[in-house]
């Protein structure tokens, strides 16, 4: 069953983000400089971990993924981030995720995609341990690009997943590499989609 790790955003100024979250209430969480001067940030928003980063490509790259819809104690309404995100918060008594929002021009075959992924179709969901994903249709090219990059999950065994992905013939875009992240950094693939979908599988070490 799956739990949402993160979700990565490129940024253009880490500063102008962290300030921006921080007014919200929100405080990093964790912070570093790559070697290549990449600067990382990881925020808690609502009990999900928002991983920031600075890149050359920080400009809006994805178009599939759309709202980040969040249950707050605190907050209500939709908000839009430094970087162009959409944060929408509804009132509940416990901080979470409560579902992302893709935009697809197929849905059916962005269906497909996430049951290979292991994911159950719930109503208007899908779903897959505690991480809700809900399709909304779009034409082709009627969607501008946004600026979340990708979605990265949990994993116990991620040699495992690796294999489980790769005989599906889920293409993979990022092989497994590791990271410097938090004590004793993290170990990751990411796969891609016919939409261009990213799916990040990410153990820490």
């Amino acid at each position: 069953m799956f739990e949402i790790q993160h979700i990565g955003i490129p940024v253009e100024d880490m500063e102008k983000t962290v300030a921006w979250y921080g007014d919200m209430g929100f405080s990093p969480h964790f912070r570093t400089v790559l070697n290549d001067g990449v600067k990382v940030a990881f925020i808690e928003v609502a009990g999900t971990m928002l991983e920031f980063y600075t890149s050359p490509l920080s400009k809006p790259d994805n178009p599939v993924i759309g709202a980040l819809h969040f249950i707050s104690p605190e907050l209500e309404g939709t908000y839009s981030g430094p970087s162009g995100e959409n944060l929408v918060f509804e009132k509940g008594a416990l901080a979470s995720l409560a579902y992302i929002e893709l935009n697809s021009s197929d849905p059916v075959q962005t269906a497909d995609d996430l049951v290979l992924h292991s994911f159950v179709k719930d109503d208007d969901f899908f779903r897959n341990g505690n991480v809700r994903l809900k399709i909304r249709e779009v034409s082709e090219g009627l969607v501008a690009p946004g600026p979340v990059n990708h979605i990265a999950f949990d994993e116990k065994d991620l040699q495992e997943r690796y294999a489980a992905v790769t005989s599906k013939g889920i293409p993979v875009v990022e092989g497994i590499a590791v990271l410097p992240f938090f004590e004793n950094g993290v170990t990751y693939f990411v796969t891609e989609n016919h939409d261009g979908l990213r799916l990040e599988y990410n153990q820490f070490l």
